[in-house]
């Protein structure tokens, strides 16, 4: 209890200690990796992509992914999930990488540009096994103590039936500060809700601080997950 105790006062002096100036630092909280991989919230996508010509690095528990960002509205990535990998053997290599998940996404529409408008939109394309297309927006609600909704669907098919296809819906609500960014999302397809605190150490370091599936907290590794994304 004290490291974690610890853990999270290095992580507060060092966000508040941190100046960023005039600089817009919600560019900067949105620019990191979900659980999955693609740049999202905890585990739903956002409509937000890899800024032009960046790699973005996470890990979140054994979850590791890498994003390019192509230009100003394209993302593309791989991630895979390293949990049971402790010895190296061809067999089990050979099996990570038939789970690897691949994914893209396009930002279509982004707020402020070109019409002043205040909505974000994307749609992107998962593969880990099974098929998934989704359509994701965004609204800030700067009258309403800045929070953001984020909203969208996926339609994606079954491990267990490929022929099977369903469709499904997913929400985020974020309130964003100066340093931090606090995530409450949901996805139909689960019904799970998770919460987290994403805190931005610099500009291209972001901490996460998960709890998955609030519903069922079992123990502190089931529900508790700590992840990084690295911007360079």
């Amino acid at each position: 209890k004290t490291i974690y105790a610890l853990a999270f006062y290095v992580l507060i002096v060092c966000s508040a200690s941190y100046s960023f100036g005039k600089q817009d630092t919600y560019g900067y909280l949105v620019n990191a990796q979900s659980l999955y991989g693609y740049t999202g919230n905890i585990l739903t996508p956002s409509p937000y992509t890899v800024n032009e010509r960046e790699f973005t690095f996470g890990l979140h528990k054994f979850y590791i992914g890498f994003n390019y960002g192509f230009n100003s509205q394209c993302e593309a990535g791989v991630a895979v999930d390293l949990k049971e990998y402790r010895d190296f053997t061809i067999d089990l290599f050979k099996q990570k990488m038939s789970e690897m998940a691949i994914h893209t996404k396009y930002h279509l529409l982004r707020r402020q540009h070109p019409f002043n408008q205040p909505l974000d939109f994307s749609f992107g394309i998962y593969y880990k096994q099974h098929q998934e297309y989704y359509l994701v927006v965004a609204r800030d609600f700067s009258n309403l103590a800045n929070a953001v909704l984020q909203t969208g669907m996926n339609y994606s098919n079954s491990l267990m039936n490929k022929e099977e296809w369903e469709l499904n819906q997913f929400l985020c609500v974020g309130y964003p500060t100066k340093h931090s960014y606090f995530l409450l999302d949901w996805n139909s397809s689960t019904n799970e809700s998770n919460f987290g605190w994403r805190v931005l150490l610099s500009p291209d370091i972001k901490i996460d601080l998960f709890i998955v599936n609030i519903g069922n907290i079992k123990t502190l590794f089931d529900n508790f997950v700590f992840g990084v994304t690295l911007v360079t």
